[in-house]
């Protein structure tokens, strides 16, 4: 069974001081309540004893989750039943102190609810931030032929590099904790190096001492570039945009920002390859080659990228 998670709420949670067990108890509640936005508690209570949480943690959670608003309780006149109300993706975003929501992921419910929760949702997060090595097939409309009939486009999505710096700065997790929830998530790493045409000068290897991460092998001139991940299968991102948008938009309304107004934009490093770098008529935008270079069977895989230069 499948659970829908947003990583980037809770590890916004976290990196803002807030309980995370709270923000984990209302993605679980969710679940079980699935398009509804009231649970009764001791339903609630019951599911959370059946699957081995102790009844100390029920109560300090449940306590947590109604303190900070992500859940409400209610009662029902008509039934005497007490009901909590849960916040909306929109409600428990700003709560977090998350700005704009990137699309949901799933993951199997038994792996969320698990001890090893947060090296899942680590993944998660870097799914959310910089994708997945995939294929995508879309239909569109035939623009070569005057009846425009529909055609089959299959696109290639490459993951985009990415630094440590830069995680620490986006999600507030420290270097050693990106290594280690990677690690018991089983996300893989890979190596990125940006292709020159020639090597400096007439050396056929040999390193710039000014520049340690720009080197030459086999007279090639090679740059280091930030990691990329390889995610496990059984974490997905939703390819529907329409909740999230949805979400995001009420997310704009209760906070009055401009910061998530939905015209933003960011300059892009990375392209998923040439014709997206030609696409995007950018000059210094960097794309996979498709090729593969030497290494040992017990090194990372690591992969060539160039940077595109536009000519008007």
């Amino acid at each position: 069974m499948l659970i829908t998670v947003r990583p980037d709420i809770i590890t916004k949670a976290q990196e803002n001081g807030l309980p995370v067990r709270a923000f984990w108890l209302w993605h679980y509640a969710k679940h079980l309540c699935k398009a509804g936005g009231t649970i009764p508690e001791q339903a609630l209570k019951d599911s959370l004893k059946a699957i081995g949480i102790s009844k100390s943690s029920r109560c300090d959670w449940l306590n947590d989750t109604v303190k900070i608003g992500l859940f409400t309780l209610e009662v029902s006149y008509r039934t005497g039943l007490v009901y909590y109300k849960l916040a909306s993706w929109a409600e428990g975003a700003k709560i977090a102190g998350v700005e704009r929501l990137g699309n949901s992921i799933t993951m199997e419910l038994g792996e969320f609810t698990s001890g090893s929760w947060k090296p899942k949702i680590w993944a998660g997060r870097l799914l959310q931030l910089r994708g997945r090595d995939e294929k995508v097939a879309k239909i569109s409309r035939d623009k070569r032929h005057a009846d425009g009939g529909a055609v089959l486009i299959v696109q290639e999505r490459k993951a985009k590099p990415i630094s440590r710096k830069t995680l620490t700065e986006i999600t507030g997790v420290s270097r050693r904790a990106q290594q280690y929830r990677e690690k018991r998530a089983g996300v893989e790493q890979v190596e990125n190096y940006l292709i020159g045409q020639s090597g400096m000068g007439y050396q056929p290897y040999g390193h710039d001492k000014e520049h340690p991460g720009h080197h030459v092998h086999g007279g090639v001139e090679m740059l280091r570039l930030p990691n990329s991940k390889s995610i496990p299968d059984e974490l997905n991102i939703s390819n529907s945009r329409s909740s999230t948008r949805r979400a995001n938009k009420r997310l704009k309304a209760l906070c009055k920002s401009d910061a998530i107004a939905e015209g933003e934009t960011f300059p892009r490093m990375y392209a998923d390859n040439f014709d997206h770098a030609l696409a995007l008529h950018a000059d210094g935008v960097m794309f996979p080659t498709g090729r593969r270079l030497p290494s040992r069977p017990d090194e990372p895989i690591k992969q060539a990228w160039q940077r595109f230069a536009y000519e008007s």
